[in-house]
């Protein structure tokens, strides 16, 4: 072999040699999970849906021809013997209180006027359904007639509190005067008896001493004497009389006392049921206003159930993709999730937008490993479980799901 045979092979081992070395540096290069700005991943366009479910409005147990919930002045009145009937009646209002007004659990609903149907464009607040309102209409009337009612027993019972608290003012007066009353008779009756005995002490002269047997009285002292002595007597049986009203007085003051103690509990219950009718028809007056279904966001109508069908509460209704967000999915493992956050920027470049750029921010991700589908591709290795990370792009156009992506989240 010549020197230039040997040159020759020289050459061509050593560029050989860097070909591969170029080759094995480049094969490293692409296969590497990770770029020195982020990760380099690939991901899919999604729908950002917004199901709008069937609300459950209020229903009422009473019917309208029978009449509303039971009137607490029949309690009130009662209660004046005892006040814990009316704790009674407040227990059992608030335990029926809701299932009366609000219905059960789970009711059934009615679509009378379903205003759009798949493929229609909608924007927000546009009144896009509206559910028959008939029941809900009746429980509001009715929770309306029940508070009407708790307050008129309010204020029936808060009148006959006054009542009986005059009552007590004017048992409390009537006893001071009879007392002061008492008081002046028998101060009376004391200087009565006084001038009667001085009466008699000077109508009793000494005796004849030839007999042994005082004179008798002249008929003006013996007269005097005797009006002295009927005036004590009627005296004594005022007094009687005086003491057995006193006695009647003070019990009377007592039996008004406890009957102002259970009219105050009653009233307290008539308070509280005030309060909670009050609050039960703010519930169902709100509730009443989700029977007009309207779009909480502008999108495109995807299902929706037709006039006349009827759903049970929490049923779809309506489902919307919106326009404002698009979404695009990719999975990651543990270990690189670890790399980044939520909020953390991200760059997407789509295949069918060559030339553009777009940026975005990272809004989820996936609290547990989930399956990744079969259809999702990955540029490192086939991933059999992985973290669901959500992105929404800015300025991207709308496009169709399952538009493929290509992005670099920037990790901290």
């Amino acid at each position: 072999m010549n020197d230039n045979s040997h040159t020759r092979f020289y050459r061509f081992a050593c560029g050989l040699l860097m070909a591969l070395g170029l080759s094995a540096l480049l094969l490293v290069a692409g296969c590497s999970p990770q770029t020195t700005e982020g990760l380099e991943l690939t991901g899919s366009f999604v729908d950002d849906l917004v199901v709008i479910r069937v609300p459950n409005l209020p229903r009422t147990a009473v019917d309208p021809s029978i009449g509303t919930a039971p009137s607490l002045v029949g309690t009130g009145t009662a209660a004046a013997n005892d006040g814990q009937q009316g704790q009674t009646a407040l227990a059992t209002e608030s335990r029926d209180l809701f299932e009366s007004l609000l219905g059960p659990a789970k009711t059934w609903e009615r679509v009378v006027d379903m205003r759009v149907k798949p493929g229609d464009t909608v924007t927000t607040g546009q009144v896009i359904a509206i559910l028959d309102d008939s029941l809900a209409s009746a429980a509001a009337s009715a929770a309306r007639a029940d508070l009407a009612r708790a307050e008129a027993d309010l204020a029936y019972i808060e009148s006959r509190t006054g009542d009986i608290v005059d009552g007590r003012s004017d048992a409390a007066s009537k006893t001071v005067e009879v007392q002061q009353t008492i008081v002046d008779l028998q101060l009376q009756r004391r200087d009565l008896q006084t001038q009667l005995d001085a009466a008699r002490a000077i109508a009793a002269p000494p005796s004849n001493p030839g007999t042994g047997t005082p004179p008798p009285l002249s008929p003006e002292i013996a007269a005097n004497i005797a009006r002295l002595e009927l005036t004590i007597s009627q005296v004594d049986k005022a007094l009687e009389e005086l003491q057995v009203s006193l006695e009647d007085l003070q019990k009377a003051q007592l039996e008004l006392q406890d009957a102002e103690s259970s009219l105050q509990a009653v009233q307290r219950t008539a308070i509280a049921l005030v309060d909670a009718r009050q609050a039960i028809l703010a519930v169902v007056e709100a509730q009443l206003g989700r029977a007009t279904i309207i779009a909480p966001r502008d999108g495109i109508v995807v299902e929706a159930i037709s006039q006349g069908e009827v759903r049970a509460a929490g049923a779809p209704l309506i489902t919307l993709r919106t326009l404002a967000r698009p979404l695009l999915d990719t999975f990651v493992t543990s270990e690189q999730a670890r790399r980044f956050r939520a909020g953390s920027p991200a760059r997407v470049r789509i295949d069918s937008l060559p030339g553009e750029e777009f940026t975005g921010v990272v809004t989820s991700i996936g609290a547990e490993y989930q399956i990744v589908p079969t259809t999702f591709s990955t540029k490192f290795i086939h991933l059999t479980r992985a973290f669901k990370v959500t992105i929404e792009v800015y300025g991207a156009p709308g496009l169709p799901p399952g538009t493929p992506a290509d992005l670099l989240i920037l990790t901290d």
